[in-house]
């Protein structure tokens, strides 16, 4: 049997103890190059989705006001079921604001059996103006008993000890 300096067990290095390394500088920036590509393609594809979708929302829109299909809509009578979805926002939005205008700027009935009735604002902001706001009339002597400061002032000693806790 040979006598070595290696057990048998150990194999012998190749390379005499030099470590290969484990990535090259090149697939790292290969890697990091194809992301940043990736990446570039991503947010151009989400841009043409955006665009896309903004064009075909205002040409429908477009579409529902040539067509009034909001107006045809509504006078069809016909109660469609839950949920019933708009036909257009916008418009619904714009027809809303402008008949609450129309209430705020004219007279009409609110509640004919009682006799209550709606005066345009501006008619009842000026009768504001010249009569003021109502008041409350004689004080609030009926009152059960004294009040939360009242209570507080005849027993300051007490009050004090609670805060300090």
């Amino acid at each position: 049997m040979e006598n070595s300096g290696h057990p048998q067990s150990a194999p012998t290095p190749a390379d005499h103890g030099v470590e290969a390394s484990d990535i090259g500088t090149k697939v790292i920036l290969m890697w990091l190059g194809v992301v940043v590509i990736l990446a570039i393609i991503i947010h151009l594809v989400l841009w043409w989705q955006l665009t896309y979708f903004k064009r075909t929302k205002d040409l429908a829109d477009q579409e529902a006001r040539r067509q009034q299909v909001v107006a045809g809509v509504t006078r069809s009578g016909q109660v469609f079921p839950e949920p019933r979805l708009q036909v257009s926002p916008p418009l619904d939005l714009k027809e809303l604001r402008a008949q609450e205008r129309a209430e705020l700027n004219s007279y009409g009935w609110v509640d004919k059996k009682s006799g209550v009735v709606r005066i345009p604002i501006d008619k009842a902001m000026e009768m504001i103006a010249q009569k003021g706001l109502p008041t409350r009339q004689g004080t609030n002597q009926s009152r059960g008993g004294p009040s939360f400061l009242e209570l507080q002032l005849s027993r300051p000693e007490q009050y004090r000890r609670s805060q300090d806790e």
